[in-house]
C-alpha cells in the first residue's frame, strides 16, 4: 500500500523503514511530511527547523537538489576539487565577490 501511495507512513515510523531501506531518514522523512501535510508545511517546516544556514547556503542545498531531483547524490572527487578550487579562488580574489 505504501508503494501504491494508498497509506501513508507515519512519521513514527520513518526511522525504522529509513534502516530497513538502508536510505537516510532525513529524506524518507521529507518524503513523508511533503505526502501527508503537502509540500507547503514541508518547506515552514524545514525553514523553522533548519541548521543556521546563510541564505547563500540555502541557495546552494536548492541548486543540489533540484539539479539532482532530490536523489542525494555523494559529493564526487572532481566537482569538490572543482568546488573547492573555484570557492578558493573566490574568498582570495576582492574582485569577484
Amino acid at each position: 500500500m505504501l508503494k501504491t501511495g494508498n497509506a501513508k507512513l507515519a512519521l513514527d515510523r520513518v526511522p525504522a523503514f529509513a534502516k530497513a531501506l538502508e536510505d537516510d531518514p532525513a529524506v524518507i522523512m521529507r518524503l513523508a511530511i511533503e505526502q501527508t501535510h503537502g509540500l507547503e508545511m514541508l518547506k515552514m517546516i524545514a525553514d523553522l527547523l533548519s541548521e543556521s544556514l546563510t541564505d547563500n547556503e540555502r541557495a546552494w542545498l536548492k541548486l543540489i537538489r533540484e539539479s539532482s531531483s532530490n536523489t542525494d547524490p555523494a559529493p564526487a572527487r572532481t566537482i569538490t576539487r572543482v568546488l573547492k578550487l573555484f570557492l578558493h579562488d573566490v574568498e582570495a580574489d576582492p574582485i569577484a565577490k
